[in-house]
């Protein structure tokens, strides 16, 4: 145990890599099995091949996702050059003037005002040390993306080509008194992990599609945008829907600063319904049914796991519960709590 301790804090990194392209594996599993029963005549199509085109999917995903994105970046850049900059600094520098004569008061004797300060840090910010450190910083980030990007292809790459990759590396440690009970845990598992990512997908789907839906009606700039935004980012319990909402009333107000409070009210009560009929329909019928737990019991863990690690652990809690509660079953039947808290399995 303590070695197995050690090896997730120190290779923590690598063992996120293969989480996620398990995770990736158990996603891209149909899709991966409907390219696989392509026939061209009577030759089928290789698994390697089938593969690939799997992992094509899901960055054409990301790709589609980040090209929504784009215009709206390109938009606020050509607004920013477009800037007179002997205009901004009239602006920022009668700015500075009003700080200085609404805080000289509270100076004492002092002969530096604000603008001196604020000089003097604006000199620290633009050192070449730390516009150095500024473009190190940033070229590091970009290696270990990139690193993580191959990483998770490559790792993913296999587990799709041998489903049974993940099976044989575990099954090597279990002991053989287990073994039995080891194949119905990961076969149980697998299959409800499979369901429940699957029903995520189809959640973020429905959720982006009816935002759009609702926005577009009222009007709204960027609908698309704003659903997508919104549909991706409810995949955080009860935190997504809000920091969708306030994603999506700045992108109106940069596109339209002239907004009026109908449109708020309009933007901001499609979240509401929407979010209304996810936590009425969708979640249940995802959430309860995909892992087969009580939509309470749900509730409650989701609570829980805010407590205790934030969005991160709310992010994985169902996943990790529901190996758990299979878990449970398989080695703690004994107890009637257990008993009953994987009676739905």
């Amino acid at each position: 145990m303590i070695i197995i301790g050690f090896s997730f804090y120190y290779l923590s990194s690598i063992i996120t890599y293969v989480l996620i392209a398990a995770i990736m594996s158990l996603i891209g599993a149909p899709i991966m099995r409907m390219f696989s029963g392509i026939r061209i005549g009577k030759v089928a199509m290789p698994s390697a091949i089938s593969a690939i085109l799997t992992i094509l999917c899901f960055y054409l995903f990301f790709a589609g996702f980040v090209a929504l994105f784009l215009p709206m970046i390109l938009d606020q850049v050509r607004t920013i050059s477009s800037i007179d900059p002997q205009e901004a600094i009239a602006v920022i520098t009668d700015r500075l003037n009003r700080i200085d004569q609404f805080i000289d008061p509270y100076l004492g004797d002092s002969e530096k005002q604000a603008t001196d300060y604020l000089q003097d840090e604006l000199i620290k910010i633009i050192q070449p040390s730390q516009i150095t450190n500024l473009f190190g910083n940033i070229v590091g980030v970009l290696g270990n993306l990139l690193t993580a990007l191959f990483s998770i292809t490559f790792i993913s790459f296999f587990f799709l080509i041998d489903e049974d990759l993940i099976y044989r590396i575990i099954f090597a440690l279990v002991p053989p008194e287990y073994e039995e009970k080891f194949n119905n845990v990961y076969n149980t598992s697998r299959n409800l992990l499979s369901r429940y990512f699957i029903g995520v997908l189809i959640q973020m789907v429905c959720v982006g599609a009816l935002i759009m839906f609702g926005l577009s009606i009222f009007g709204v700039k960027n609908a698309v945008l704003i659903g997508t935004f919104a549909g991706i980012i409810n995949i955080i319990p009860y935190v997504g829907p809000f920091i969708g909402l306030i994603f999506g009333l700045i992108i109106a107000l940069l596109t339209n600063p002239s907004i009026s409070v109908a449109l708020v009210l309009s933007i901001a009560s499609t979240f509401i319904a929407v979010q209304a009929l996810d936590n009425i329909f969708f979640q249940p019928l995802i959430f309860s049914n995909s892992v087969k737990a009580h939509p309470l019991e749900i509730f409650l863990l989701i609570l829980i796991a805010g407590t205790l690690g934030g969005i991160a652990l709310m992010i994985v809690a169902i996943p990790v519960y529901t190996v758990m509660r299979v878990v449970a079953k398989e080695f703690l039947s004994q107890f009637k709590f257990v008993k009953s808290l994987t009676s739905r399995l």
